[in-house]
Formats: structure tokens, sequence, C-alpha cells
């Protein structure tokens, strides 16, 4: 599973927090209720980003993960 397409992505109050390229690594988010995918990390994180993902992950939605066998 990969990301579709980039993925800005932003919370709340902070704003813009990355930008998830496009083709990036995806799990499935099978510890939340929700469900969902958390990204891998990526080359060319910012500093910001990498804390971002270190702490709290960059969850996405559904929408947003194609398979891979898909493409």
């Amino acid at each position: 599973m990969k990301t579709k397409y980039n993925v800005f992505y932003a919370a709340y109050p902070y704003g813009e927090i990355a930008v998830i390229p496009a083709g990036t690594k995806v799990l499935p988010a099978d510890n939340l209720p929700s469900g969902g995918y958390w990204s891998c990390a990526w080359d060319g994180m910012s500093p910001e980003a990498e804390s971002w993902h270190r702490n709290y992950g960059f969850l996405l939605n559904p929408e947003e993960v194609v398979n891979e066998d898909d493409v």
C-alpha cells in the first residue's frame, strides 16, 4: 500500500505539518478502532516532519491510499 498522491498533512491548531509524497509506503492502522493507514518515513523529511512522525504519526484515510498491485 502507498499514497495515491501528495498528501498535505495539517493538524489544528498547528497548521501544515508536512507534504507526504505520492508513493510513500503506508501500513494499516490496526491499532485504532477507526482504522486508516499510518504513513512510513520518506526520504527528505524535514526535522519537523520527522519529529511529528516519531511522536504522533501521520494517519491517512483510505481514500488517500492505493494498493500497489492496482497501479
